[in-house]
Order: structure tokens, then C-alpha cells, then sequence
């Protein structure tokens, strides 16, 4: 597919999917606000988060794998796995924090900005 499409625009159809769903998953929790379907478009929504991550890991190791050479890979492969997984502690943290002070509404879309 990435070559007939080319990288470039297939990461810009996977970034503008993932600000579609993020507004879409926002006005889906503002519409049920208070009510059972609530909790279930969370659950969804949390599925839906943990696939992105799936998908955007895949993407950066794609890319990170055709711009280093084997050398620089074997060098340089270790410490991005070990930045990936600090990214993702603090990350937790600091949802944990802002879950206290605003809503998850806000925090989504926060997260679908963030990727423009």
C-alpha cells in the first residue's frame, strides 16, 4: 500500500482518521453525558485508544526502521525503546493528574488536537 499511495499521504490519512474518531468519540460523550450508553462509549473509546497506540507504534518503527541504517539501528533502537517507554509512564502520570481537574471530554479532545 505504501507504495502505491506513498508514506507520506498514508500517515496523513492515519492522522486525519484519528482526529475524525477523536471528534467523534468527543460528541458521542457529550450526546450521552449522565446516562448508561456513557460507560459504554468509554469502554469503547478505550479500545479505540489502545488500537491507535498499536497502530502509531507500528508506524514509528516503520519509518524508524527505513531511516537507519543497520548500524545506527543497532546503536540507537535501544535507547528510543527506552525514551517509548518513559514517554508512556509519564504519560500515565500525567493523565492521572489531569483526570482530576477536567473532564475526560476535554482530555479527548486535547488528544485529538495534539495530533494536528
Amino acid at each position: 500500500m505504501s507504495a502505491k499511495y506513498g508514506q507520506k499521504r498514508i500517515f496523513e490519512y492515519i492522522i486525519l482518521s484519528k482526529i475524525i474518531g477523536g471528534v467523534l468519540f468527543l460528541v458521542l460523550l457529550t450526546f450521552f453525558k449522565s446516562t448508561f450508553a456513557y460507560h459504554l462509549i468509554l469502554y469503547f473509546f478505550k479500545m479505540y485508544t489502545t488500537l491507535w497506540c498499536f497502530i502509531l507504534y507500528s508506524i514509528l518503527w516503520s519509518y524508524t526502521y527505513n531511516y537507519f541504517d543497520i548500524l545506527d539501528g543497532k546503536r540507537l533502537f535501544a535507547l528510543f525503546s527506552g525514551g517509548s517507554a518513559i514517554g508512556a509512564i509519564a504519560a500515565g502520570f500525567a493523565i492521572n493528574f489531569l483526570t482530576k481537574f477536567t473532564s475526560v471530554t476535554n482530555l479527548l479532545l486535547a488528544w485529538s488536537l495534539l495530533a494536528v
